[in-house]
C-alpha cells in the first residue's frame, strides 16, 4: 500500500548555471564497473535528462562503442562497460542538456468535496486538483508535472497504481489507499544547453582524427536523409516496397501524379530501381540508399510478407504490377567507399556498423549484439 521511496526536491537554474560545463573521461579502476563520459552540474538533485552523441577513436582509426545515456543526482554520464575506453585514444561529439526549472510544489488537502481547487502560478498557468475517493483528477494546463505523491491521513506515503486515464483534458491516477493530501512538483520552464567536447586522451594520428571527424559530418547527412524519409513515406499507404525510387517515380493513386515522397538524387542512388525506373544508380553523399530485401530469422533470410493479391502502379512511363508489402521496408545506406560503415534503420532508429564490402540485404538477427550500434547524432 506505500511507497517507501523519497520525496526529492528539485534544484532550479539559471542560464548562468550551465556556463562552463565540461565533459569529462573517466575510465573504471579495478573496483569499478564502468566507463564512463561526464558532465557534473552546479548543483542538484535536478529534473531533466541529457542526450549524448559521441563518436570515438583510436589511435589510427574510429571506434563503434556502445553505451547508454545515465542521469544521476547532480550528473550526466554516458556509460560503457568496463575496459573500453582503454583501447580509445580520443571522444568528440556533443551533450544536449534539457532541464526543468522554475519547479513549484502545490500542495492540496482534501476536504471531502468534489469541488476543484485551483491554483494559480506565478507564470499565470492554473493547476487543478480534485478528490474522489481513491481517484486524484488534475490538470495543469502547460506546465509540466515533475513528480506527484499522495498522503494517507496518517502521514504515509501511498503506492500509485499503474492505471492511469485521462478524460476531458484532465489526468485521472489511483492510490492504494484513501489520500488526504497530494503533492504536486510542477515546472513552467525549460533550459537547453549543448556542450561540444573533443578530447584527446592518448596520441594518435591527428591527420586520420580531422579526416573523420569530416566523415562523421556526412554521417550526420545520411542518418537525417534515412530518417527523413522514414517520415516521408507514411504518407504512402499503398506499401510499394520493390525500391526506394518507386517513393519519387510513383503516382500517387488520388491526385494521378508523382509523388515525390524522396528527392530525384537519392532515388536515383538506389540500385534496385534503376532498370524498372530507366537510370543509372548514382551515390548520394557517398552512399547508396535502397531498401531491404528482409529481415533474419532464427539464423535463416526471410524475405518481408506480401500481401496475396497483386497491385498495378502507375507512373509515367507506364505501369507495374507486384504484391505489396504489409508494412514499410526497413531502409539501408551502403556505403560507395568500403572502408565506411553501412547505416541500416528500424522503427525509426539508425543503426551502423563497417560491413567493409559485404552487402547488407537482411536485417540482421540480434544485431545490438553483433557489432552494431545506433548512430545517435544530435542537431545545431
Amino acid at each position: 500500500r506505500f511507497n517507501p521511496n523519497p520525496f526529492p526536491t528539485y534544484v532550479d537554474f539559471n542560464d548562468p548555471d550551465l556556463n562552463n560545463l565540461t565533459v569529462e573521461w573517466q575510465e573504471a579502476d579495478e573496483n569499478g564497473w564502468t566507463d564512463n563520459l561526464s558532465v557534473q552540474l552546479p548543483k542538484g538533485p535536478f529534473s531533466g535528462h541529457a542526450n549524448w552523441e559521441v563518436h570515438f577513436f583510436g589511435k589510427k582509426k574510429p571506434q563503434y562503442l556502445k553505451g547508454n545515456a545515465v542521469t544521476g543526482i547532480q550528473d550526466v554520464s554516458f556509460k560503457l562497460d568496463k575496459g573500453q575506453l582503454k583501447n580509445s585514444a580520443a571522444a568528440f561529439g556533443r551533450v544536449q542538456l534539457n532541464l526543468q526549472t522554475d519547479i513549484k510544489r502545490l500542495t492540496f488537502v482534501n476536504k471531502d468535496t468534489s469541488q476543484p481547487d485551483a491554483r494559480k502560478l506565478p507564470s499565470g498557468h492554473t493547476v487543478t486538483v480534485s478528490f474522489n475517493k481513491n481517484e486524484v483528477t488534475y490538470s495543469t494546463g502547460k506546465a509540466d508535472v515533475i513528480q506527484i505523491s499522495a498522503y494517507d491521513a496518517w502521514g504515509k506515503r501511498l503506492k500509485q497504481d499503474d492505471y492511469t486515464r485521462t478524460k476531458k483534458g484532465k489526468r485521472q491516477i489511483y492510490f492504494w489507499g484513501l489520500p488526504a493530501k497530494f503533492d504536486m512538483d510542477v515546472a513552467t520552464k525549460n533550459l537547453e544547453k549543448q556542450v561540444v567536447f573533443d578530447i584527446k586522451q592518448r596520441p594518435l594520428d591527428e591527420k586520420a582524427y580531422l579526416a573523420y571527424k569530416e566523415t562523421i559530418e556526412n554521417h550526420r547527412q545520411i542518418v537525417s536523409n534515412l530518417k527523413s524519409m522514414d517520415r516521408a513515406r507514411r504518407k504512402d499507404r499503398s506499401y510499394y516496397g520493390d525500391d526506394l525510387a518507386g517513393l519519387y517515380y510513383l503516382y500517387d493513386r488520388k491526385k494521378q501524379k508523382p509523388m515525390r515522397l524522396v528527392g530525384e538524387a537519392i532515388a536515383h542512388s538506389d540500385p534496385a530501381g534503376q532498370k524498372r525506373f530507366s537510370y543509372k544508380a548514382t551515390p548520394y553523399k557517398g552512399y547508396y540508399f535502397t531498401v531491404l530485401l528482409g529481415s533474419q530469422v532464427n539464423g535463416a533470410n526471410q524475405v518481408y510478407q506480401r500481401r496475396s493479391k497483386k497491385t498495378k502502379f502507375n507512373w509515367e512511363k507506364g505501369t507495374i504490377t507486384t504484391s505489396a508489402l504489409n508494412r514499410h521496408p526497413d531502409l539501408v545506406a551502403i556505403p560507395q567507399d568500403k572502408s565506411q560503415p553501412t547505416f541500416f534503420l528500424q522503427w525509426g532508429h539508425v543503426y551502423m556498423k563497417p560491413l567493409f564490402g559485404v552487402k547488407l540485404n537482411y536485417l540482421p538477427e540480434n544485431f545490438s549484439n553483433k557489432g552494431w550500434v545506433e548512430a545517435r547524432f544530435i542537431e545545431g
